[in-house]
């Protein structure tokens, strides 16, 4: 039996070369677990108020223009702003989507804003060569 240098009672359950008991150890570490969580929450908090991003859905898609293609939220709202917010192929208002960041495969060099219908459908189906698209608008005038 020894006295716990926390409690300052007289205790027979210690961890091996510790001078507190085994309950004000736990009650220590527990204390330490709950500080350190409510620290981390706020930390998050304190990031996403930042960037004032306004649902999770919106911060998960600022984290993929940052990682995919090298893009701020700023950045993205410029070329928005740039292109009037409409898409730079068919100059359609954004209904239920964002626009589309469109690049280049090959090069990653970003090209523009796209709605939805053009950077999945006309783009692809085209193969990104502009001489199709080229046919394809002769075609549609004659």
């Amino acid at each position: 039996m020894k006295v716990c240098s926390k409690c300052k009672q007289l205790k027979t359950a210690f961890y091996e070369n510790r001078a507190e008991c085994k309950d004000c150890t736990k009650l220590r570490m527990k204390a330490y677990s709950q500080n350190r969580y409510a620290t981390t929450s706020e930390k998050i908090k304190a990031h996403i108020a930042q960037v004032s991003l306004k649902t999770k859905s919106t911060y998960v898609y600022h984290s993929i223009l940052r990682s995919k293609y090298g893009l701020e939220p700023e950045d993205y709202s410029r070329m928005l702003e740039d292109q009037n917010g409409v898409c730079w192929i068919c100059k359609a208002v954004p209904t239920k989507r964002r626009l589309a960041v469109d690049h280049c495969h090959k090069t990653g060099k970003i090209r523009g804003l796209l709605c939805w219908h053009c950077n999945y459908r006309l783009l692809p189906a085209a193969r990104d060569n502009p001489e199709i698209l080229k046919r394809a608008a002769d075609y549609l005038t004659k």
